[in-house]
């Protein structure tokens, strides 16, 4: 069962898990700390990083190799998240300060009675000092404070009570409201922290987080109201961010913090090559390997060649891309190329605005196909024009730009003015499942397979089938008529993975399908019927690997000996023997080219024919044609074929006189004579569907064509007109009004 490992955003606890290198840098750090002369005024430190770029986990290595030294210090880590508004911010600090001082002097090894008494004089003066810069009404301890804050100020639910008493009655001696001087207070608050011989580091993280006002705040809580002797500073910030916030308070926010921030440490930037062979071994635990291969291979070092490597820049970025990535890989495989999935979930990370400009604009990416002309170029045009005003919005699109480029081909053709070919190939890209293929951009987004659409997963397990005629046509039955050209269409896209062993295999499961459906309702025009794309997938399926005419022309022989395809088979009945008769008519157009009897306007000439070196073939495929349209005449299920007038029209060719004399003896009786006629309609389509009979169709096979006008229109005055099907009733009048203008193509 594949594993699905998450990767929470939280930082690292110890040295022991630094796959950064920052190791030496937070030992740096520690050491300057410990170097500091106890007793000295309050010094400050900045941790200056990027969101998302390791602060806090350097924050815990610093202080684990402060703990590793003989004398560490009093640590306090103030989290100002877990506090809102002025007043709670600074009675929380206050209280936390005051708590862990004298709980860290109460259980230091070795600490003395003196020790912890001192300790808790210190502490009961921060909360006397909290109590003069604030009115005493808002220091209730802990009022509104969750119960697991309270627990992570004081360390363990064991030692609270006592803790809480004791700053409960610092304070409660303030309520006679007497007077202090702050000034004086704090110089007696420095002068004990002095005294207790350990250095106080206050830390605190993740300052850019909170609101511009407590931002401001927090800088003047450090530098005006608790710069205590004895206390050092680390404070965590996102430089870029603080100064945003600092821009309402002053015009020159950098200067600001110079004056706060004595030391500033900035975070030492990670190697690319660090992050990147994170990223690329956590993808390697994900991804099974069956779902990877060469090609997927070669196209992700392209696109690292061309900028991916660096595009995510911090441990933050990388797990949550590591974390949709899991996701999408799992709804999607096999049905998406897997890398520009990945590309487009660190763009969805890292530029949100690009990512949904691209889901927006598929016309832009993908483009349209179509042959270069005026039309064409001011498209490309208009899309060039619509994606560089957007380009200008988006910050570092220079990051990101060598990566789309890569991605849609289409874009790069409209940003390099290449006028020569669209420069794209749709078929290609939708082989590779490629996000630049039309077909599959939507994917990309929807994360599923639209609806209507088939699922690349069943298109390879279709093929997979190849080898299994039968199995391959019920397959196929599944799905209906536009479904089944779509299918026809990927197989073309997936024709290197049939073997020339199954052509013939696969030929026999797709006749039938364009055999036995009714075509007249396709409503398409320009595109060809699914009888259409069958032919021509067989004939080019026949062709593959530069095949020779001989072994064309076998595995034609194969096709038409085939009792799948409709041979003369006592076994397979009237309902076989019909399916094949037309694709096998029309087949023998393509075996006509193939044999040398078509004229340069494709026309079948039989004295080329007669010239012919295949001339012997040629004639035995003829022969199996003509046997399996007789008998479909001697069944009576010629005259019930949709296709039976290209039927006719074949057997014509080959043997004028026999479709004249089937014509002729099926209209001797009434009913005959109305299939006949249902079985000529055809249809054209004008913005509408419009039906038509050619006339010449009817003189074709027709011997006596005023006898045979007559009798339909006595049909069609006869009272029993109107209860013959629609389809034949409108088959009637297109007829009668063809025979009234016969050089009217109606």
């Amino acid at each position: 069962m594949e594993r699905t490992v998450l990767h929470a955003d939280k930082p690292i606890e110890n040295k022991t898990e630094d796959r950064l290198g920052r190791t030496d840098f937070a030992e740096n750090v520690a050491e300057a700390i410990s170097h500091y002369k106890t007793g000295q005024d309050s010094l400050v430190m900045g941790l200056c990083g990027e969101w998302g770029s390791g602060k806090t986990s350097v924050i815990n290595m610093i202080i684990e190799s402060l703990n590793e030294q003989g004398s560490a210090p009093i640590i306090v880590r103030f989290c100002p998240w877990y506090f809102s508004g002025q007043d709670q911010l600074l009675q929380q600090f206050f209280l936390q300060l005051a708590s862990e001082i004298r709980s860290s002097c109460a259980i230091a090894t070795g600490a003395t009675q003196g020790l912890a008494q001192k300790a808790g004089e210190v502490a009961d003066k921060i909360i006397k000092f909290s109590a003069i810069i604030r009115p005493i009404k808002h220091i209730t301890p802990f009022v509104g404070v969750p119960s697991g804050v309270i627990d992570g100020i004081f360390n363990s639910v064991e030692k609270t009570a006592g803790k809480v008493k004791g700053i409960a009655d610092a304070v409660g001696e303030l309520n006679v409201q007497d007077s202090f001087d702050p000034y004086d207070m704090k110089k007696e608050i420095g002068a004990a922290l002095s005294e207790l011989d350990r250095k106080v580091l206050i830390i605190i993280d993740d300052i850019d987080r909170l609101t511009k006002e407590e931002i401001r705040q927090i800088f003047q809580l450090v530098k005006a109201l608790a710069d205590f002797k004895n206390t050092i500073y680390l404070l965590s910030f996102d430089q870029k961010e603080v100064c945003a916030a600092l821009m309402e308070q002053t015009d020159h926010p950098e200067r600001y913090l110079e004056k706060i921030v004595q030391i500033p440490f900035e975070l030492p930037t990670v190697s690319p090559t660090v992050i990147f062979e994170h990223l690329t071994k956590s993808l390697d635990n994900v991804i099974v390997e069956r779902d990877w291969n060469q090609s997927l291979q070669e196209h992700w070092e392209w696109l690292c060649h061309h900028g991916f490597k660096s595009y995510l820049t911090n441990l933050r970025e990388v797990n949550r891309f590591l974390n949709l990535c899991q996701f999408n890989y799992r709804l999607l495989k096999g049905e998406l190329n897997l890398v520009d999935l990945f590309v487009m979930t660190a763009i969805n990370i890292k530029q949100p605005d690009l990512y949904r400009f691209i889901k927006e604009n598929k016309s832009i990416f993908c483009g349209s196909e179509g042959a270069v002309s005026d039309r064409a170029k001011e498209r490309d045009r208009s899309a060039r024009e619509q994606y560089q005003a957007f380009r200008d919005q988006i910050v570092d699109i220079e990051k990101a730009e060598p990566l789309l480029t890569k991605l849609f081909p289409y874009l790069h053709k409209i940003l390099s003015e290449n006028s020569w070919g669209s420069g794209v190939d749709q078929r290609e890209l939708e082989r590779l499942q490629r996000i630049a293929s039309k077909k599959h951009f939507d994917r990309f987004f929807s994360l599923s397979v639209p609806e209507g659409q088939v699922s690349d997963q069943v298109v390879h397990a279709l093929i997979a089938l190849q080898d299994k005629s039968e199995l391959l046509l019920e397959g196929m039955k599944g799905y209906n008529y536009q479904q089944q050209r779509e299918l026809i269409d990927i197989f073309y896209t997936h024709k290197d993975e049939f073997t020339d062993a199954n052509f013939v295999s696969v030929a026999e499961a797709l006749m039938p399908l364009a055999e036995n459906v009714d075509e007249s309702d396709y409503p398409g025009f320009f595109s060809s019927p699914l009888s259409g794309y069958i032919r021509q997938f067989i004939r080019d399926l026949f062709a593959s690997n530069d095949a020779t005419a001989d072994e064309k022309l076998d595995y034609y022989n194969q096709l038409f000996n085939s009792s799948k395809a409709g041979a003369n088979s006592s076994k397979a009945g009237a309902n076989s023997s019909k399916a094949g008769a037309y694709m096998m008519s029309s087949l023998l157009m393509d075996i006509m080219e193939i044999a040398g009897a078509r004229d340069g306007e494709g026309n079948f000439r039989r004295e080329l024919l007669e010239q012919s070196q295949f001339k012997d073939r040629y004639e035995k495929l003829e022969e199996k044609l003509v046997a399996k349209i007789e008998q479909l005449a001697q069944g009576n299920s010629l005259q019930h074929h949709h296709k039976m007038t290209a039927i006719l029209y074949a057997w014509r060719r080959i043997n004028p006189d026999a479709p004249k004399d089937f014509v002729n003896t099926l209209i001797r009786t009434r009913e005959g004579l109305i299939e006949f006629i249902t079985a000529s309609l055809g249809y054209f389509y004008s913005g509408r569907k419009i039906p038509k009979i050619h006339w010449e169709y009817v003189t074709d096979f027709v011997t006596d064509t005023a006898a045979f006008v007559e009798r339909v229109r006595e049909i069609k005055r006869n009272q029993a007109f109107d209860s013959l099907p629609e389809k034949s009733r409108v088959a009637i009048d297109v007829l009668l009004r063809s025979a009234e203008n016969p050089n009217q193509d109606i």
